[in-house]
């Protein structure tokens, strides 16, 4: 089974390669990482995933919509948005490198 540390460690990796392509799937696989923690840990307070889009915006309104963790996780979605949807533009390493580290942060500081 895979865990949102997994998805992390991966997405550092990846944020440490030269290409493009990495960098844009290491702030997806950050936020995602961000996303599964989060919501497990929701799930104490009654959240369930429903597998829809509208999930994304359920946790950040299970979490509280102007709490730090939820500010987080939509500063991560819209990375996340950024690299998989804006291929037109440029992704640098420092927005994959932000990614991670404030996944790093949420992962590390909420169990």
């Amino acid at each position: 089974m895979i865990t949102p540390a997994n998805l992390l460690d991966l997405a550092i990796r990846l944020a440490a390669e030269s290409d493009e392509a990495s960098r844009r799937c290491a702030a997806s696989r950050a936020y995602f990482a961000v996303f599964s923690h989060l919501a497990a840990a929701a799930a104490g307070t009654g959240f369930r995933l429903t597998g829809s889009a509208r999930d994304h915006l359920r946790l950040r309104e299970a979490l509280g919509t102007s709490s730090e963790l939820s500010d987080y996780l939509e500063q991560l979605r819209k990375l996340r948005n950024q690299a998989d949807y804006d291929l037109a533009s440029d992704f640098p390493g420092r927005l994959a490198d932000h990614a991670c580290a404030a996944a790093t942060e949420i992962l590390r500081r909420r169990p």
